[in-house]
């Protein structure tokens, strides 16, 4: 099938919006090899647009003036619209000049269908006089946005169909728009790179096999729930100081989006530490781009999202690579697993449950392996990117018209 799809991006850096992506773009590349694939980013050069020119996608930059793509989509809310208020009346004066250059980009292109990847781009290609069917993929909650739904929902007649990344980014979109076509096609990974080390490789990297090292792999994000991981940590050093001993915790992670107020500073997190006074049983490691590295490298994985996860694409990531996870059981990555057969998952927000799970974990190698191998299993079964080309080429079938 020779067909032009187009991609749209808010961001150039690799988040887990952006990694499934480019899971996504892989494996239709790989269904139908002679598509022509392109992107725009709305943002400058970054780790995303070298990863999808890899695949033979043609990149295009046609980034959001500066003002703008600092704003996080929370700054177009109602109690933050004022506070923001000079920034966007600076910012406005660009965008007529954006939108021509995004429209231009747009017609030079000429898709036969846009998959937009964003709040950001849904508004802004819906915006635009596009004449070939649009995708929304919805990978975040929307009930909570009070404003951003107001303004999608005078687009949203304008959108073919929207794709959401689990039932329960799809139940609250449908809160919100109920005649909005949803069609729920889960997240997947590479189960070729996500992968349990052998053996052997497992003796070679362990190094002091005495030491359980627990870690929290995610952006800094303010709702990752950094503080709840690190208020855990020191409920255990206070009421069980013998185990934790035996234990290096980490933060692996970054602050990688250009958006202000919405993500920690590293300064940030290091101060609280010493306020909770862990910061000897702390250390920072930035993202790199064999992330499985740190898995492997990892006994325990945490998930401790305070906000509901429109799905959690860590979890799975560390659950392919046969690691422990507790999870923070809400939204979407309530549906990723079983409790206590696959992972362990504990109440959102409370410190106390999540220092709870880490101690039975730490106190049971045996339930660790068993949940890692039941781990990777339903991984195999249900998140295999193997299964991704298929479903889309049917779902970009229906849509275009020939």
């Amino acid at each position: 099938m020779s067909i032009k799809i187009l991609y749209l991006s808010p961001s150039s850096q690799l988040g887990g919006a952006e990694r499934s992506l480019i899971d996504n773009i892989f494996a239709l590349r790989q269904q139908l090899p002679l598509a022509e694939l392109s992107i725009i980013i709305t943002a400058a050069h970054g780790d995303l647009a070298s990863e999808l020119e890899t695949l033979g996608v043609q990149v295009f930059l046609v980034p959001l003036p500066a003002q703008i793509s600092k704003l996080g989509d929370s700054s177009f809310e109602l109690q933050n619209i004022i506070s923001n208020l000079w920034q966007l009346l600076i910012a406005s004066s660009e965008l007529f000049k954006y939108w021509r250059n995004l429209q231009q980009t747009i017609n030079k292109i000429n898709p036969d269908l846009i998959d937009s990847n964003g709040f950001k781009t849904h508004l802004l290609v819906t915006s635009l006089n596009v004449s070939c069917p649009i995708i929304w993929r919805l990978r975040d909650f929307i009930s909570s946005r009070s404003l951003m739904k107001k303004l999608l929902a005078l687009v949203k007649n304008k959108v073919g169909l929207a794709i959401a990344n689990s039932e329960a980014t799809k139940d609250d979109w449908h809160s919100v728009f109920p005649n909005l076509p949803i069609k729920v096609i889960y997240n997947v990974v590479d189960i070729t790179r996500f992968t349990p080390l052998s053996d052997l490789q497992s003796t070679i990297s362990i190094g002091n096999a005495n030491i359980i090292r627990v870690g929290l792999v995610a952006t800094y994000a303010r709702w990752k729930g950094h503080e709840i991981f690190l208020q855990a940590i020191a409920d255990l050093a206070q009421q069980q100081p013998l185990l934790i001993t035996k234990v290096k915790f980490y933060i692996v992670g970054g602050a990688i989006y250009e958006t202000d107020r919405s993500q920690y500073s590293r300064s940030e997190l290091i101060k609280l530490t010493q306020d909770l006074n862990i910061e000897n049983w702390i250390e920072f490691i930035d993202f790199c781009t064999d992330i499985e590295s740190i898995y492997h490298s990892l006994d325990i994985v945490v998930h401790a999202s305070t906000k509901p996860e429109p799905f959690g694409r860590t979890i799975v990531e560390a659950m392919a690579c046969e690691k422990a996870v507790i999870v923070a059981n809400a939204g979407g990555a309530a549906e990723l697993f079983t409790h206590s057969q696959d992972a362990i998952g504990v109440a959102p927000g409370n410190p106390q449950a999540l220092a709870e799970a880490i101690r039975d974990l730490i106190n049971s190698p045996e339930q660790r392996l068993a949940i890692g191998k039941a781990a990777r299993k339903t991984v195999t079964e249900r998140f295999n990117r193997d299964r991704l080309g298929t479903e889309l080429v049917s779902i970009y079938s229906g849509l275009i018209v020939y």
